[in-house]
């Protein structure tokens, strides 16, 4: 893949989606978790979904790549996912959506 898009930038100015968390600690004060993503656009031959999550981690925009625009997107569920299990393990924080564990990011495996 040759991504040959211009600088990152450090704000999602529109976003197609988004969904809200909840972060926790030992200490148990909550705080919101966020994360939006961007239309998915064509990046040379493939194509980008951008992605923030604000609240927790690092907040510049970041991106998951596919072949056509509905796998940039889904990939980046999958990223954010990952990326929200990643920080809050790092930050020893329980992540919640709706008052469970699930993160309904990307189906749960059976």
């Amino acid at each position: 893949m040759d991504h040959t898009s211009s600088e990152t930038p450090t704000v999602l100015s529109e976003s197609i989606a988004e969904r809200s968390f909840e972060a926790s600690g030992l200490g148990g004060i909550a705080r919101s978790v966020n994360a939006r993503f961007g239309k998915p656009e064509q990046d040379g031959d493939d194509w980008r979904c951008p992605i923030q999550i604000t609240g927790i981690g690092d907040e510049s925009v970041t991106y998951a790549y596919g072949v056509d625009a509905l796998q940039a997107f889904l990939l980046g569920l999958q990223k954010a996912d990952a990326l929200l299990r990643h920080e809050a393990k790092q930050q020893g924080l329980t992540i919640k959506w709706l008052g469970g564990h699930e993160l309904w990011m990307i189906p749960p495996l059976k």
